[in-house]
């Protein structure tokens, strides 16, 4: 949302050169990137063929332009830099940098399959992805429609970018479906003097839709059959409100944010005694995990992993809870 706001009211003040129109639209963006910093990648070429436009070799020497950069960039690059120092102190990286930007060849295969599932079946429901391919083909009415075409060629430049982590979470796809309904909006005018056809098969898009999201997504979770929020809720009876706690759930902080703890993530491999005393040494209080997951989708923890760590709690002198699925010690 501030992401597309942000880009409207860009273009707005590109045509009408309104400072409400730039001050608006530099904190959408800001907000944007703030929340998640992939618009950076998305946005910055949409953005400059806006500016080409306008202002050609002269956005180079324009001030205003450089003004509109900062009010993004250093909020941004203050935010995340405390990211980083989180992160070195506890672990937890907000999920900046965590994954590497880079497309993996290893899993090249997997990653464009994953892609269009998500694109062809989740996002366009395979009729929208139709219609899509041919409304990138329909002709093009004026020049501001060519902004749609640039908005589409960078969306693929940064999922390819991000491909690794983008094939695990099909929202970060949502940027190609700015242009895409562009695209597909195109291809059902294109069909404007058969309406009735193009009317029913809205309907049927329409009912295929909720149908489809209604089964995959709007089924409402149930915590109760899920170990992690179990533990967590053990965790916030058992432990003390201001406690710092070591959770053995590799990168992942589901953990620490149901539990309402603070404290530090760690892969269970690098458990061991040392590692203990330095984390006491800052303040960490308990040590807690789950013997059957790690982070939200690994579901064991590795036999070798899962004996050292039975080793500590047997040995600890103030074991709270020791069973078959959890354990928890006073550090």
């Amino acid at each position: 949302m501030s992401a597309i706001s942000g880009t409207y009211f860009f273009y707005k003040w590109i045509k009408d050169d309104q400072k409400k129109n730039f001050f608006i639209s530099s904190l959408l963006i800001c907000l944007a990137c703030l929340v998640k910093v992939v618009p950076a990648l998305y946005l910055f070429l949409p953005l400059t063929y806006l500016v080409w436009q306008k202002f050609k070799y002269k956005m180079f020497s324009n001030l205003n332009l450089y003004l509109y950069a900062s009010i993004i960039i250093v909020p941004t690059f203050a935010w995340y830099f405390h990211s980083y120092q989180v992160a070195n102190e506890y672990g937890l990286s907000f999920g900046f940098g965590v994954q590497k930007f880079a497309l993996p060849f290893n899993r090249l295969g997997i990653i464009v399959e994953q892609f269009i599932y998500f694109i062809t079946v989740r996002h366009l429901l395979v009729l929208g992805f139709i219609a899509m391919i041919f409304g990138i083909f329909c002709k093009r009415k004026t020049k501001e429609e060519i902004f749609f075409n640039v908005f589409f060629m960078s969306s693929i430049i940064y999922l390819v970018i991000i491909a690794d982590i983008a094939s695990l979470h099909e929202y970060y796809q949502l940027p190609l479906l700015i242009p895409a309904s562009i695209y597909t909006a195109k291809a059902f005018i294109s069909f404007r003097h058969k309406k009735k056809i193009v009317n029913i098969g809205l309907i049927f898009f329409l009912f295929t839709a909720l149908i489809f999201y209604s089964l995959e997504y709007i089924d409402k979770e149930n915590p109760n059959s899920s170990e992690l929020f179990e533990l967590a809720q053990i965790i916030k009876k058992r432990i003390p409100k201001d406690s710092l706690i070591i959770v053995t759930t590799g990168g992942d902080p589901t953990l620490l944010y149901l539990s309402h703890k603070k404290g530090w993530i760690v892969s269970p491999n690098i458990i061991n005694q040392v590692y203990l005393s330095d984390r006491i040494k800052d303040g960490a209080k308990y040590l807690v995990g789950g013997y059957n997951f790690v982070q939200t989708y690994t579901t064991s923890m590795k036999d070798a992993d899962k004996k050292k760590i039975q080793e500590i709690v047997a040995q600890s002198p103030s074991q709270i809870l020791n069973s078959n699925k959890f354990f928890l010690i006073k550090l």
